[in-house]
């Protein structure tokens, strides 16, 4: 019995096939969605990339973690449920493209694929192209380690994480040009083919193109601190190569598409090796953060108040900036049972409950402790729920709320119909005070542009409530 996991720290839904996308070419999501079950309802609880406290590794909620040990709010300091697993036997590997911060100490054996980046890389040397071959590798010979063939069969977890879609993303050439003709559409007039093929020409000649696929943020950062300190003055043929804004924002967005489609390719290779194999495999895959394009302004720390929570425990540094808005914080969840007895098994089946990362580790901790002689429970208690009830056509449990924490003392909290948006000074006071908090309509309102805490005073109260009762800092 195995579990092999793919995760990612940046991977949004908007773009995958199995999430309602329309255009992106996803067949290895799309595949393993039809063989499995998605989770429409995954929210991230401290959005960005992946460290050491994440409750993938710990169990708990990760802004809760406390390196001292003890409890907080309920949520219960137990031996780390990775490190009960090797004591019982089960070989748990990480195999990662970078694995600085990450922690290593909790598996078996770590290792980092690396690997080569930029619009000339190999496709097969790419990070997630090295990743996926080792897992690969490993599910079809053990890694090249020497095995007695007398040796009993042994659980095994093989994680493989991702960075996912990094920023700046520029993929080989073939992926970054591969969505590059909707730009026909995209431009109006009988000019738009003639731009977009000029574009795609200035991908062999032109290596300061590399500026075009920079977000909106970035790009207007780095002109902020070229204003400043008067350095890097713009160039007239810089100036000219951006014609539109508009353009620029599309361009990055397409090529971000095929950065998408690049990991997806990888992901179907991994996910045929998993259909091939002869073992029984649960296969995961899940992201912690998703990304936007300028659909809305994002939900600024003083769209909710200036405070910030120091001693939130989130490790998040000055100016890193998290959104709470559904194309950041809603990420992909898929995971599909791979054995004979495939008659028992729910292929293609949805799930609307409410789920959190923390989550993923009790499903683990059930999946693999099912394999273990005399178990059939979760070894360890954590903060999640098991979703494995899902994969046999049933309705797992989900969650009443979901919280998550983003930067500048931004706190949210969701339920199916509302998500509430608060800054510490919302505690204070009993009463909701104007500005401190934030209410939108889900699932209607995707990108959190209509505040209605105001017309809605009772489901803003009632969510604050829970939000009181469950926010960092609370011991």
């Amino acid at each position: 019995m195995k579990a092999v996991v793919l995760t990612f720290d940046r991977l949004p839904t908007h773009l995958l096939g199995c999430y309602g996308n329309e255009w992106t070419e996803t067949p290895g999501f799309d595949r393993l969605a039809a063989l499995g079950s998605v989770f429409d309802q995954h929210f991230a609880e401290v959005p960005g990339p992946v460290g050491p406290d994440h409750s993938w590794w710990t169990g708990r909620f990760e802004y809760f973690s406390d390196p001292e040990g003890g409890k907080k709010n309920g949520d219960e300091t137990t031996q780390n449920w990775l490190q009960k697993l090797v004591l019982g036997g089960v070989k748990c590997r990480l195999v990662a493209e970078n694995t600085e911060g990450l922690p290593t100490e909790l598996f078996c054996s770590s290792e980092a694929v690396g690997g080569v980046t930029g619009l000339n890389a190999a496709h097969d040397d790419v990070p997630i192209a090295r990743l996926a071959q080792r897992g690969i590798e490993i599910l079809e010979n053990g890694g090249s380690e020497a095995e007695s063939p007398d040796d009993e069969p042994q659980p095994e977890l093989i994680w493989l994480h991702s960075a996912g879609v990094p920023s700046p993303w520029l993929p080989p050439r073939l992926f970054a040009e591969l969505y590059l003709d909707e730009l026909e559409e995209i431009v109006d007039g009988e000019s738009g083919s003639e731009i977009a093929s000029d574009i795609v020409g200035q991908f062999e000649n032109d290596p300061d193109l590399v500026r075009l696929l920079l977000s909106d943020w970035r790009r207007e950062a780095e002109a902020d601190s070229d204003s400043d300190d008067g350095s890097r003055p713009s160039s007239e043929s810089e100036t000219e190569e951006i014609e539109s804004p508009e353009l620029e924002r599309q361009i990055s967005r397409l090529v971000f598409a095929g950065y998408v489609s690049m990991i997806d390719r990888w992901l179907l290779k991994l996910l045929e090796a998993v259909e091939n194999s002869d073992e029984h495999i649960l296969l995961v895959v899940s992201a912690n953060q998703g990304h936007s394009f300028g659909e809305t302004v994002d939900l600024a720390p003083e769209a909710v108040g200036a405070a910030a929570f120091d001693e939130a425990g989130s490790g998040a540094s000055a100016g890193q900036q998290r959104t709470l808005h559904d194309s950041e914080v809603r990420t992909p969840l898929l995971m599909a049972e791979f054995t004979d007895s495939a008659n028992d098994q729910a292929f293609g089946s949805r799930h609307s409950a409410l789920v959190q990362p923390v989550d993923l580790a009790t499903t683990l901790d059930d999946w693999i402790s099912r394999g273990l002689a005399g178990n059939s429970t979760p070894q360890t208690t954590s903060a999640g729920v098991s979703l494995l009830t899902a994969l046999a056509g049933g309705t797992p449990d989900g969650r009443p709320t979901a919280f998550s924490l983003g930067s500048g003392g931004q706190l949210g909290v969701r339920n199916c119909n509302w998500a509430l948006a608060a800054s510490a000074d919302a505690f204070g006071e009993d009463d909701l005070t104007e500005g401190e908090v934030q209410l939108f309509a889900k699932p209607d309102d995707q990108w959190d542009v209509h505040d209605v805490s105001s017309q809605y005073r009772e489901e803003a109260g009632s969510l604050l409530d829970s939000l009181r009762k469950f926010r960092p800092g609370t011991r």
